[in-house]
């Protein structure tokens, strides 16, 4: 991972009240509804925690109108945090069209995942996104071409990479790989996906399928060279990413606003949830999905169909045990509530079949054929039977270097908390 969103989720700050959590919600669902006096709340703690997960805009929207409603000095955080978004923003989508620009008079089409497609499509503003950085990606095959080409504007790769022309290290990142570069005195981070993957394990048994992404995706932009998911597959993105990715929790409600925002902008079109259905049943990723869907209709009351949440819904007792282990109370405040010892917990209840929890740990030792050819960009019978005997060995090495890479982080963190 690039960012450490573990120690994010595990700040220590004052919980927030009923009170200050009911406030924070009415101001993401929708319909949006008149403004109300907001009454007397621990305002301190509330703007603080409105701010750090980057909620205030939306309070602002709902706000502007009426600010004899809010305390003015709230009112006047909520509205710099409101025109600071707006203007880093404008930054990065000014910049995310550059770039696909360029990458346009190379040949290479410019995918663009999560915030960078959401802030300009789902929500009404493109200041009420959030955005630490931009989440792209190329298809598999021009990843170094693209790389090179983010290099010559001033990107800085702040992965250990030798060459970009040496596929295995570009491969060994996984998941994305992270660059950054300073645009008008602000720094814009780039998230490069999947890197020379057409497959991409996001848990032991989910695959994603970069190809199928590639070929269903939609233009956002297409005088900028900029595209985006299919509407089901970015809805299925969303929900991997907050459930797999997150646990569910780690950036709190945010997770849910863009769930929500998806669902009603684009739930009236023709196979749309059939093809939510159809891409999580062949993701292996039913019931991780469901109780995404779940969690937002129950958090912000976003509309799910009672025939999807029906066809994807898990056993009755997984229900029951997410229930206990993560309520709302813990989304909102960002509580680590399913990692430690409930890990595996999540890890059970995240799996659609539990055989996949036998299954699962084989299939990373020995993912198969398809997985191999993508993962080693390669198609010659004999290389892939060698890559085959190869890649336990690979995965085991891979594996332990990230369980020292995670004891470091650990030890690093409480240096700091202990010097602190």
């Amino acid at each position: 991972m690039g960012k450490d969103y573990l120690s994010k989720s595990a700040q220590l700050r004052p919980p927030l009240g009923e009170a200050e959590q009911a406030f924070m919600v009415a101001c993401l669902r929708l319909p949006e509804l008149p403004p109300t006096p907001a009454g007397t709340l621990d305002w301190p703690t509330l703007t603080d925690r409105l701010i750090g997960d980057g909620l205030a805009p939306h309070v602002y929207r709902r706000y502007r109108e009426q600010p004899d409603l809010l305390p003015a000095g709230v009112l006047n955080s909520v509205k710099r945090n409101y025109y600071q978004n707006a203007s880093a923003n404008h930054i990065r989508l000014q910049e995310l069209r550059q770039i696909g620009q360029a990458l346009h008079e190379a040949g290479i089409r410019l995918l663009v995942l999560k915030g960078g497609a959401l802030a300009t499509t789902v929500f009404p503003d493109p200041a009420l996104r959030f955005m630490g950085d931009l989440d792209v990606a190329v298809p598999p095959a021009h990843s170094a071409a693209a790389l090179r080409l983010l290099q010559a504007r001033g990107y800085l790769l702040h992965d250990d990479i030798a060459s970009l022309d040496d596929p295995a290290l570009l491969r060994e990142q996984g998941w994305h790989l992270r660059l950054t570069r300073t645009v008008w005195g602000k720094q814009v981070e780039l998230e490069f996906h999947w890197p020379m993957r057409e497959q991409v394990l996001v848990s032991q048994v989910a695959t994603l399928d970069v190809r199928r992404m590639w070929q269903t995706a939609a233009a956002l932009d297409e005088s900028a060279n900029l595209w985006q998911p299919a509407p089901p597959l970015m809805l299925l993105h969303l929900c991997l990413h907050t459930g797999l990715q997150h646990r569910f929790n780690d950036l709190g409600l945010r997770h849910y606003l863009d769930i929500d925002r998806v669902v009603r902008h684009y739930q009236a079109r023709p196979g749309f949830w059939p093809t939510v259905v159809q891409e999580a049943q062949a993701t292996r990723a039913s019931h991780v999905t469901y109780f995404c869907l779940m969690l937002a209709n129950e958090l912000l009351g976003t509309p799910i169909p009672a025939g999807v949440l029906d066809t994807l819904r898990p056993p009755a007792w997984k229900i029951r045990q997410l229930n206990r282990l993560l309520r709302p109370d813990d989304i909102i405040n960002r509580r680590r509530a399913l990692y430690d010892r409930r890990r595996w917990w999540w890890r059970l209840l995240t799996t659609d079949r539990l055989a996949d929890l036998l299954l699962g740990p084989w299939q990373v030792l020995f993912p198969g054929r398809d997985f191999l050819a993508s993962y080693y960009h390669t198609q010659a019978g004999w290389r892939l039977a060698a890559y085959a005997c190869w890649h336990p060995f690979h995965a085991l090495a891979r594996a332990a270097r990230r369980r020292l890479q995670n004891a470091q982080s650990l030890l690093k963190r409480r240096g700091h908390l202990q010097r602190g």
